[in-house]
């Protein structure tokens, strides 16, 4: 998805009547829909974010009250407001660390542990703290977990080619085909999680950001998300190969993984195709023809 053009004249009027004594922005490592900077203001150091919907913000804010004294680090969201451009603003504090696609070549491995820990923590949440999630109107509103899983199955695919049709529309039949037999197990799925969405410092996970995707589902989905990426970020190899070597309880529902590769494959290739993206299509393809491959 594209990252939103957005006026930084606004931007500016809208920190300066927020944080009159706000130092400089500087430009943050950014996701792929919003645009990211930090700016100190006082004693304390935040982020802002802009995008063009402000409904993964209302999520940040759900998920940080949510899992507020929770093992889980995530960043305290101060502020969301309206830019005069038909943007919207997010501040929250900036928790310290690193994220994991900048880490260097090989170096999450060494992490693995810690980031395994973190998955176990946002998948074993405490089930008031489901409920208080599931009844808020974020939530609530959100399709059934087969649902969303079996929503590649309705994707327009206009934009993609006729030779990428025939191995799309067998792609989606095989996820189409495992829905009926998903578990039906009920935790937090953070939805993206990895690389620019996971802080690390001094060995452990310093923050989970970017909660946009967020939902109640099979937490599976998320390592799911780790095994997709492994070939196009070294931070996501390492951890596939951290699982692999030492932790490969973690693998064994293969079928069910495979189904949900898929699906985050498909919905990649989506974006990829309405965005015109050369690169990332080339890559989908052949990242889902591998997968499909072992199913």
């Amino acid at each position: 998805m594209a990252k939103p053009e957005f006026s930084a004249t606004a931007l500016d009027r809208f920190l300066k009547s927020a944080f009159p004594l706000h130092g400089p922005l500087r430009k943050l490592t950014e996701g792929e829909e919003s645009r990211a900077f930090t700016f100190d203001a006082g004693e304390y150091v935040f982020a802002v974010r802009v995008n063009a919907t402000i409904e993964g913000f209302e999520m940040d804010r759900l998920i940080c009250a949510a899992l507020s004294g929770s093992a889980i680090p995530v960043p305290d969201v101060v502020l969301i407001a309206s830019l005069e451009d038909a943007r919207f603003a997010c501040v929250s504090r900036r928790l310290p660390g690193d994220t994991l696609q900048a880490l260097p070549k090989g170096g999450a491995f060494a992490l693995g542990s810690a980031i395994a820990q973190t998955l176990d923590q946002i998948a074993g949440l405490d089930e008031a703290i489901l409920h208080r999630l599931a009844a808020s109107p974020l939530m609530s509103a959100q399709a059934s977990w087969p649902d969303f899983v079996a929503k590649v199955a309705r994707l327009d695919w206009q934009h993609a080619s006729a030779g990428a049709r025939t191995s799309i529309d067998r792609w989606t039949d095989l996820v189409a085909e495992r829905v009926a037999e998903l578990p039906q197990r009920r935790g937090l799925v953070h939805g993206d999680f990895g690389s620019n969405n996971v802080l690390v410092q001094q060995g452990v996970v310093s923050a989970v950001l970017d909660w946009s995707e967020a939902r109640i589902g099979d937490p599976l989905y998320d390592v799911a998300n780790i095994l997709f990426w492994r070939s196009w970020l070294d931070c996501m190899e390492q951890q596939c190969r951290y699982f692999e070597q030492r932790e490969p309880w973690r693998l064994a529902e293969r079928e069910i993984l495979t189904c949900y590769q898929l699906r985050i494959g498909l919905e990649t290739l989506h974006e990829a195709f309405a965005d015109d993206d050369a690169r990332l299509i080339d890559w989908a393809m052949q990242r889902c023809t591998e997968i499909a491959a072992r199913a």
